[in-house]
């Protein structure tokens, strides 16, 4: 039996969060399931939030301050944390993709 690397991912993960495997190989759904869940929203809302900080900053200050630079910075590094976080919740299997309509 080889041992893939999605298979390597999820036992870390379940090392990592203390968390029991079931026998399909598959994370327990838990608390630490939806707070995922949660933070990938709250990343979400920081950028909408940091993209329309930026905008704000850009008609105000009329180009003359860096604090449109340091907002759109800002939301650059919060969407590559995202993109990490949704990365390794697919390895994981927290997330699956899916269509517009989960069948």
């Amino acid at each position: 039996h080889e041992t893939t690397h999605r298979d390597l991912s999820r036992r870390a993960a379940a090392i990592f969060l203390n968390a029991p495997l079931v026998y399909t190989g598959r994370l327990v759904p838990g608390w630490y399931f939806m707070l995922f869940k949660f933070v990938i929203l709250l990343l979400f809302a920081a950028i909408i939030y940091s993209l329309i900080s930026g905008m704000v900053f850009l008609v105000r200050d009329k180009g003359q301050s860096k604090r449109t630079v340091k907002a759109l910075t800002f939301r650059i590094a919060l969407s590559l944390i995202a993109f990490a976080l949704l990365f390794i919740g697919y390895y994981a299997g927290w997330i699956q993709p899916h269509g517009v309509i989960p069948q």
